[in-house]
């Protein structure tokens, strides 16, 4: 799984090094073609299905979790 841009606290250290973190908040958002960074329970969606009966045949591949920021 390549998860992008997701809200967590993983960012806060990019967060503290951004002279206007807002500011650049909003410049990354406008990248992201679904215009917001994901959540938590949107990446645990893909975990739960992969974990699933429904994943069991998945296998030997990446799935991108970025809301279409590298399909652009």
């Amino acid at each position: 799984m390549l998860p992008g841009w997701i809200e967590t606290p993983f960012n806060d250290p990019f967060w503290s090094y951004q002279r206007d973190p807002a500011e650049r908040r909003t410049l990354i958002d406008a990248e992201i073609p679904l215009g917001r960074h994901g959540t938590p329970d949107e990446v645990a969606s893909l975990v739960l299905l992969l974990t699933s009966s429904a994943g069991r045949y998945i296998a030997g591949t990446s799935i991108v979790v970025d809301g279409g920021y590298t399909a652009v």
